[in-house]
């Protein structure tokens, strides 16, 4: 998983592998690691409600996100756009989780499963 941080929103890259594997209900995790035993991390996992949720714990940040969307998202693959939602509840503040896809990743795996064959 490869993480973007702006002002308004994470941005979650993840290849196909990782998709899979949140779509079979397991968590992904990324840390980085920094100097002076500092590190921060991020884990993204999906359940079963219709919003999106972020919390901040001991051990990182924790992000879930609706488990149907995103079976939906691996059924359409490649796709460019993704998902987005909403991780803040508040008219004043837009704060937002985009999840997409490693699009190079699914083109090359296409290509060489046309190969295959």
């Amino acid at each position: 998983m490869k993480i973007q941080l702006q002002e308004d929103q994470w941005r979650l890259r993840l290849d196909e592998d990782e998709l899979a594997a949140l779509c079979a209900g397991e968590t992904i995790a990324c840390r980085s690691r920094l100097p002076r035993g500092l590190s921060i991390s991020f884990f993204l996992h999906t359940h079963d409600h219709t919003d999106a949720t972020v919390r901040g714990e001991s051990d990182g940040w924790h992000m879930a996100v609706p488990r149907a969307p995103v079976v939906e998202l691996q059924s359409r693959l490649p796709d460019r756009d993704g998902l987005s939602f909403d991780l803040v509840h508040d008219p004043a503040v837009d704060f937002r989780l985009l999840l997409q896809v490693d699009v190079h990743d699914s083109k090359r795996r296409r290509r060489a499963a046309s190969v295959v064959v």
